[in-house]
């Protein structure tokens, strides 16, 4: 059985960071050999780590930032090289080339060089082994570039962020040679695919795989809908759009609610002063970082009503996945993949990607005056949805399996 490299951003160094990877990773055991994780960004800090499975390798990429020497090095490499010609030729030709895409471009060409390089150094990089990409930036170049040197298998995944162009100030460098060089590349969404293989091609390289959550304890028996707690998770940065919930809640507070959410970032600040200003301090609950283990020990032994999603961009949500475990219905709004997990008039509500947050609370407000038995049903198939087709179990048992068949 392969070898795998798992070249991650933080994970398993930093608390929350792609905490996901988790139960993935446990998948692994009965089909791949052996699993070496490489956080590329945590630079030696290696005081805090996640739980890994017994057995399972795991170290900082680079000890200490690269040398100035090591970057200019890798710099000057880029330079010479054929896809950052043919990347800039496209540029041009698509009248998009300016000086600012160019100099991202050889940034983002020199780090995923750094990376691969310190790779060489790191890994024993035989024909049967992989290079596995979590994410599709300067990693999955890395990656590419280790395929086309030594012959490697080499994939990635594909989520949000490091997907669309909107989310990534309009461009995504290097993503022909990308594809031309990786075994495969999987968006954890068929909207992704689509997004892929509509602009660049490789039908036969891009394939949706889920990602998936761990529930072993099945629907969580609501005991009651009064209050009605609303529960959002979410790092608090402009595309999650937690300001914009705060304000519809501030609209329902005449009604039995109450609002938790979960996750701290940039945002904070300015939620807590919605918060304050609109007299809803008494009903809602900013629980800041907690890790994903807590938040399923709080759907475990909470009532909670609904989980609300407004983001402007998305993959597949984890958030999602791990609400419907518990059978809580989600109201989200109609982007990237949430199509593919929520179903209106079936586990939750799709919401228009401009809704307001008066649209917003009159959507909550005719989601919490639904009779008894029609929420029953919401509940019921929103279990049935995770545990059909987004269950770790299976989607992750499936992925590794295929991995080791590359």
């Amino acid at each position: 059985m392969p070898k795998i490299y798992l070249l991650t951003s933080y994970f398993p160094f930093q608390e929350n960071s792609e905490a996901f990877l988790i139960p993935e990773i446990a998948s692994q055991r009965d089909h791949i050999d052996e699993v070496e994780i490489f956080s590329v960004n945590s630079y030696g800090k290696t005081t805090y780590q996640q739980p890994i499975p017994e057995g399972t390798k795991a170290s900082c990429l680079f000890e200490a930032l690269p040398s100035g020497l090591f970057k200019t090095e890798s710099f000057f490499r880029v330079l010479f090289r054929k896809e950052i010609r043919a990347e800039i030729k496209d540029l041009k030709a698509q009248g998009r080339l300016s000086r600012q895409r160019l100099k991202y471009l050889l940034a983002y060409a020199s780090r995923g060089m750094c990376i691969f390089r310190r790779l060489e150094q790191c890994a024993d990089l035989k024909k049967d082994s992989i290079v596995y990409s979590y994410w599709m930036t300067q990693s999955a170049y890395a990656a590419a570039l280790a395929a086309e040197k030594y012959g490697v298998k080499a994939v990635s995944r594909a989520h949000g962020y490091d997907l669309y162009d909107e989310r990534n100030n309009g461009y995504q460098p290097l993503r022909k040679f990308m594809l031309e060089k990786l075994t495969a590349v999987y968006p954890v969404s068929q909207k992704g695919v689509a997004y892929l293989t509509e602009r660049y091609g490789y039908a036969d390289k891009v394939k949706c795989r889920h990602l998936g959550t761990v529930n072993a304890d099945g629907v969580h028996k609501l005991e009651s809908r009064k209050p009605f707690r609303i529960v959002s998770c979410a790092y608090l940065v402009a595309v999650k759009r937690i300001p914009l919930l705060a304000k519809a809640i501030a609209l329902l507070k005449d009604q039995p609610i109450e609002w938790v959410h979960f996750g701290d970032g940039p945002e904070m600040e300015q939620i807590q002063k919605i918060v304050k200003d609109a007299g809803i301090s008494g009903i809602c609950q900013l629980k800041g970082n907690v890790p994903s283990d807590a938040i399923m020990t709080y759907y475990r032994q909470n009532d909670v009503s609904l989980l609300v999603n407004v983001s402007a961009s998305e993959g597949i949500p984890v958030s999602i996945m791990e609400a419907m475990s518990y059978g809580i219905p989600v109201m989200a709004t109609n982007v990237g993949g949430t199509g593919e997990i929520v179903h209106p008039g079936r586990n939750g509500i799709l919401l228009s990607e401009d809704i307001t947050a008066e649209e917003l609370a009159e959507q909550i407000r005719a989601f919490m005056a639904m009779d008894p038995d029609s929420y029953a049903v919401y509940r019921k198939n929103a279990y049935q949805t995770w545990n059909e087709q987004f269950s770790a179990v299976h989607n992750f048992k499936s992925f590794y399996e295929e991995l080791r068949q590359l």
